[in-house]
C-alpha cells in the first residue's frame, strides 16, 4: 500500500494526462512494480537532494556545529520540503513519460 503524496500526486497526473500508458501498465500486471520503482526512485532522490541543502545550508550547519538539535531538526524539515518540491516537479511529472 503506497500513503505517499509522490504515488498519489503521479496516479493523478498519469490517469489525467497518460490515460493510456496506466492502463497498459495496468493490463501487463505492473502497477505495483511501476509504483514501487518510481517511489524507490523518488525517495532516493529527495534524500540526495536534502543531503546536499544541508551542505550547502549555512544556518543548518550553525545549528549542527551549535547543537541546537530544535533548530537543525526545524531548518532540516524545511530543506526537506524543498527538496521534495523539487524532485516532485521533476520525477514525478516525466517519470516514464515515453
Amino acid at each position: 500500500m503506497f500513503h505517499t503524496d509522490h504515488i498519489r500526486y503521479y496516479l493523478h497526473h498519469i490517469e489525467e494526462k497518460r490515460p493510456d500508458l496506466l492502463q497498459e501498465i495496468v493490463d501487463k500486471g505492473e502497477i505495483y512494480k511501476h509504483l514501487d520503482e518510481l517511489d524507490s526512485k523518488v525517495t532516493d532522490a529527495v534524500n540526495r537532494q536534502t543531503e546536499l541543502l544541508m551542505q550547502s545550508s549555512r544556518d543548518y550547519q550553525a545549528a549542527v556545529m551549535s547543537g541546537r538539535i530544535d533548530q537543525s531538526g526545524a531548518i532540516g524539515n524545511l530543506l526537506r520540503m524543498q527538496a521534495q518540491r523539487a524532485v516532485n516537479e521533476t520525477m514525478i511529472y516525466l517519470w516514464r513519460d515515453e
